[in-house]
């Protein structure tokens, strides 16, 4: 499965979003139509949220594993969730901030959407930077 920005904007807006400092799994659009298992697109996304350190617990704690943010599946495939309050990291609200902005993401949708993480991380990163000297440059300007 391909990479989409678009679904790490969606899942990690909630995080933005919210009017707490944690959600729930119940806070995302994530079962499919039957209502017994997790949409794969949603999942594939989660698990690398979970692999890039962008998601904690109310303990500060960096999830590591589907488990630690409250969903085991069975050896039939059946969902279990455990619903905990979770948290971006630091990293987790900067990707989410580089995706949040309109200019940086239609950048990173067309010029580095086929990159590892890392590099849209960084490019994500960069351009905001480069975005906030340019408005810092008008003000002083004035």
């Amino acid at each position: 499965m391909k990479i989409d920005l678009q679904q790490y904007r969606k899942i990690l807006n909630v995080f933005l979003e919210s009017k707490t400092p944690h959600v729930k799994l119940s806070d995302f659009d994530y079962l499919d139509s039957s209502e017994k298992s997790i949409k794969d697109d949603f999942l594939f996304h989660f698990q690398l949220i979970i692999d890039n350190g962008m998601i904690g617990n109310r303990n500060v704690e960096t999830a590591y594993t589907l488990k630690d943010v409250g969903i085991e599946h069975d050896l039939n495939g059946n969902v279990y969730l455990n619903i905990m309050p979770l948290r971006l990291t630091q990293i987790g609200h900067d990707f989410a901030s580089s995706l949040n902005s309109n200019e940086v993401f239609k950048q990173l949708k067309e010029n580095f959407s086929d990159e590892p993480f890392k590099v849209i991380l960084d490019t994500g990163q960069e351009l905001l930077k480069h975005y906030a000297k340019k408005k810092l440059d008008c003000i002083l300007e004035l």
